[in-house]
């Protein structure tokens, strides 16, 4: 990422020296003292979309797939190029996977005769991405 975007790492930098230091040590904190709950994953009982680059060094792509594998109706999608912070460095691709995914969600409710009630969600992710926006079925 510092060498293909140093943009976006520029821009994450400032936002980080914005932080106070006790703000950055609180987060550290935070990090430091969590708990691994990889054994909750299994427990997630919607559909989850798992998005990891392929350059992320934090949670490398085959621990996506392990995440991906342990929760009963997720999917992985790998975004090329990305790191950990795929949302900033590749938005279009992270925009297009997030699409994908609600339209996929869409189509399997509207099967079933399901009401469809995460159009806002994809009117969201569609109008960051520049698209139009979807409708809601009649509940």
């Amino acid at each position: 990422t510092h060498r293909e975007r140093p943009a976006v790492v520029a821009r994450l930098r400032e936002r980080i020296l914005l932080a106070s230091p006790q703000a950055i040590a609180n987060a550290l904190h935070g990090l430091a003292d969590r708990s691994d709950s990889r054994e909750t994953l299994p427990t997630i009982a919607v559909p989850t979309l798992v998005l990891v680059g392929t350059e992320d060094v934090l949670t490398p792509p085959p621990e996506a797939v392990t995440m991906a594998a342990a929760i009963p109706r997720a999917r992985l999608d790998v975004i090329p190029g990305a790191g950990h912070l795929a949302n900033l460095e590749s938005p279009d691709a992270v925009n297009a996977a997030l699409l994908a995914f609600l339209a996929r969600r869409r189509r399997r409710r509207q099967a079933t005769g399901r009401a469809w009630c995460w159009a806002r969600a994809a009117n969201a992710a569609r109008s960051a991405a520049g698209s139009e926006a979807v409708s809601a079925a009649p509940r």
